[in-house]
């Protein structure tokens, strides 16, 4: 038996992998004689009845795009990989089973608020924990790209369910602090002026009016190349959103931190990848 490399870039990461395996050479040599092209699969060599011929399963490994010989029927080929599989499953979902799921912490919420589940405090208690989801779905939703070009999971399909479910949680976290945390009108504004953290979380509330209001097939039509320019307004709203958590929590806090940090790094990777596309 001879050991070789295949290499292959694949969504611009590349995997080197040596394997030793009967046949390998042979089903080599016949992709390369019929021209086809490397992909990710997934391979099992099991012998009829018994151990493993080659002492285990062999996973997720590069081979050429053909079914490796059989050899008296012990070997078979599996062609998907978990990304693979991943992909298939989400394919099968409809974006508006994601609304469905995303809808349910919020009665929950407020289902733990009316019974004392949230403590001694529960209006702090909810304020924070519909920010604090509609934050968790921001960074989801920034990480859908990234997710897509480096490791091949497709969420495209879920992106606007997710921002616009990020959306209803942080009107619903700015309405709970509005009716049932101050509950003077007057007094509102004066807070959004007196209070930092106030004023940079409204900020990035106020950016994703525009966002939430175009997330729709017609003004995806209507403003053409300026749709995508218009919700690039993301970025700094979701990096209010980060940044309005730090500076609400009292002390030092290391969630906050995390949050932002995690906002931050895929920022990076968004602004990073900006020049590849216009040279694209």
């Amino acid at each position: 038996m001879t050991a070789w490399t295949l290499r292959r870039t694949i969504d611009r990461s590349r995997f080197d992998l040596c394997l030793d395996l009967p046949g390998l050479q042979r089903a080599k040599r016949r992709a390369d004689a019929d021209g086809r092209l490397p992909v990710l699969l997934g391979v099992s060599v099991v012998q009829d009845g018994g151990a493993p011929e080659t002492g285990g399963l062999l996973c997720l490994l590069f081979l050429w795009h053909c079914a490796l010989p059989p050899d008296s029927g012990r070997q078979r080929v599996l062609r998907m990989t978990f990304v693979d599989v991943l992909n298939r499953l989400l394919r099968s979902v409809p974006p508006w089973a994601l609304y469905l799921v995303l809808a349910v912490p919020a009665p929950w919420y407020l289902y733990q608020g009316a019974t004392g589940g949230l403590g001694v405090e529960p209006i702090k208690a909810l304020e924070h924990a519909l920010g604090e989801f509609a934050l968790q779905l921001a960074i989801v939703g920034l990480a859908v790209t990234p997710l897509r070009r480096l490791a091949g999971v497709n969420l495209l399909k879920f992106r606007r369910a997710i921002g616009i479910m990020t959306f209803t949680y942080v009107f619903l976290h700015l309405l709970v602090w509005l009716v049932l945390d101050v509950q003077i009108l007057s007094q509102i504004w004066a807070d959004i002026l007196k209070r930092p953290y106030i004023t940079v979380g409204m900020a990035g509330f106020v950016l994703m009016i525009p966002l939430v209001a175009t997330s729709n097939n017609w003004s995806v039509r209507r403003l053409g190349p300026r749709w995508r320019k218009l919700h690039r307004l993301t970025y700094p709203a979701v990096a209010l959103g980060g940044l309005h958590y730090v500076m609400l929590a009292k002390g030092f806090q290391i969630e906050p931190l995390i949050y932002l940090g995690v906002i931050l790094g895929l920022l990076a990777l968004r602004v990073r990848s900006l020049p590849r596309l216009r040279t694209a």
